[in-house]
C-alpha cells in the first residue's frame, strides 16, 4: 500500500480539522454569554421616615435610610457573596457589603440596605478624598470576580440637599 498517493488527503484533511476546533473556540470565546452587574446607591423607603423621627435610637447597625441596588444586565444568573468599593486613596476599601449568598436572575436587581456604619464610610470616604467615581468588585460563590463602577455624584448631591433642609 502506498501511502504518498494519500498525503495530500491526510495534510487537507488535518487543516480542515484544525481549523474547525480553532474556529469553535474563537466563537465560543467571543460570543460566551456572562452576567454584566451594574450598581447604584438610593435613598430607600426607610430614608424620609429617618428623615422624619431623627437619628436619635440608631446606633452603627440601623438602617441609614439608602440602599445599594445591584442589577444584573447579562444573559446569567449569578449567585453574590460579596461586594467590596474600593478607590484609589490612601485607604482604598471604602465599604464590603456581605450580601450572604444572593441569586439574582438575569434583568432581575437585588436591593441591599446599607447600616449607618457602612453609609457613614461611604460619606467619609466621597467628602474626604473628593470622589466622583469608585470601583466595584463584586465576588460569587464560585470565587469568580466581576468588575464595575459606580457614580458619586448623585450621593453628593443627596447629601448637600438633606444638610440644607435639616432645621435646627
Amino acid at each position: 500500500m502506498d501511502i504518498s498517493k494519500y498525503t495530500g488527503e491526510i495534510v487537507s484533511g488535518i487543516i480542515t480539522l484544525a481549523s474547525t476546533i480553532i474556529g469553535a473556540l474563537l466563537g465560543y470565546a467571543l460570543g460566551r454569554k456572562k452576567p454584566k452587574i451594574v450598581f447604584e446607591i438610593i435613598a430607600n423607603d426607610e430614608y424620609n421616615d429617618i428623615l422624619n423621627e431623627g437619628r436619635k435610637l440608631h446606633n452603627k447597625y440601623s438602617s441609614s435610610g439608602y440602599s445599594v441596588i445591584c442589577y444584573n444586565t447579562g444573559n446569567l444568573s449569578l449567585m453574590l457573596t460579596t461586594v467590596e468599593f474600593t478607590h484609589k486613596g490612601k485607604n482604598g476599601v471604602i465599604c464590603n457589603c456581605d450580601f450572604g449568598a444572593v441569586p439574582i436572575a438575569p434583568n432581575d436587581k437585588y436591593e441591599y440596605k446599607l447600616n449607618e456604619q457602612e453609609y457613614d464610610n461611604f460619606k467619609w470616604h466621597t467628602t474626604e478624598y473628593h470622589l466622583m467615581k469608585c470601583k466595584i468588585t463584586a465576588y460569587t460563590l464560585s470565587k469568580k470576580k466581576y468588575y464595575s463602577s459606580l457614580d458619586l455624584e448623585g450621593l453628593k448631591i443627596m447629601w448637600e440637599v438633606s444638610a440644607d433642609s435639616v432645621v435646627v
